[in-house]
């Protein structure tokens, strides 16, 4: 996939293993479910997003913007995050799952 924008879409429990997302525009897209294993969203811009339930293993959002997306039930420690702009949610979900005691 390249110079892709994707407005919207049901993607829910789809095979996404090692698809190439980066630098894409991605907005609206119900991914709930899916196998992101390998995928790499590096550098790109996702929007009101819902990963809710995806495998994320070794998944790399590294520098990208990840603002206002749904996520929960991953492992935080094999997700690369790294330079990703983050909301405060996603943030406080990555700590928890960590063990952190969020008041």
């Amino acid at each position: 996939m390249t110079t892709v924008t994707v407005k919207g879409g049901n993607w829910s429990y789809t095979n996404l293993r090692y698809c190439d997302f980066s630098g894409q525009k991605l907005n609206g897209i119900n991914f709930t479910g899916s196998d992101m294993r390998n995928a790499d969203f590096s550098k790109a811009v996702i929007r009101d997003c819902d990963f809710s339930d995806c495998l994320l293993t070794n998944t790399s959002f590294h520098k990208s913007d990840i603002r206002g997306n749904r996520f929960n039930n991953f492992d935080v420690s094999t997700t690369n995050f790294s330079g990703a702009k983050a909301d405060i949610e996603l943030a406080i979900i990555a700590a928890n799952m960590l063990g952190a005691e969020i008041y």
